[in-house]
């Protein structure tokens, strides 16, 4: 299980067909190992920011110019052709050509419902999590939950970032 965890510590995002290992992402994600769901389904996660950097720090950098060249590979192959060319480049590569661009490669991992869409309004819309709670009825909690979500599901981190990941995609 290190060896995995330190392994697949170079993703951003990882799911079981890149890992070749959904059993062992399902131990880790019920052992609470700094591991975060990005979809509802379960099949793509994220490891928590920090434990990622401290898994990466320890990873040689001939294995990890590796691991990120096998990661482009499977990236292109799915037609991810934007994560496979930041994987290139993060092996110290540059790619002659880029790879190429498949249609739908920025879309989401799974989309957002429309009541996240709701809630990404009223985020862009400048709103606190108590005001959309109100204006919503249902518990700050519960508003917490939803941004998540909105986060996982956008590749994002901040409420700016989801913002501005959204209207890149044309959704407000």
């Amino acid at each position: 299980m290190r060896d995995f965890l330190r392994r697949t510590a170079i993703l951003d995002r990882l799911t079981a067909p890149l890992c070749d290992a959904q059993a062992l992402l399902e131990q880790i994600e019920a052992a609470n190992l700094f591991v975060i769901p990005l979809d509802n389904r379960r099949e793509w996660y994220r490891y928590h920011v920090l434990f990622a950097e401290a898994l990466r720090l320890i990873l040689p950098a001939r294995e990890r110019d590796e691991l990120h060249r096998q990661a482009a590979r499977w990236y292109q192959a799915h037609g991810w052709g934007e994560l496979a060319l930041r994987h290139i480049r993060q092996a110290g590569g540059v790619a002659e050509t880029a790879p190429r661009r498949a249609p739908g490669a920025d879309a989401l991992i799974e989309p957002l419902s429309e009541r996240e869409i709701e809630m990404l309004r009223l985020i862009a819309a400048g709103r606190s999590n108590a005001e959309i709670g109100e204006q919503r009825y249902i518990a700050v909690g519960t508003v917490k939950r939803h941004i998540n979500n909105i986060y996982g599901k956008l590749g994002v981190e901040s409420r700016t970032q989801a913002i501005a990941r959204a209207r890149g995609l044309g959704m407000l």
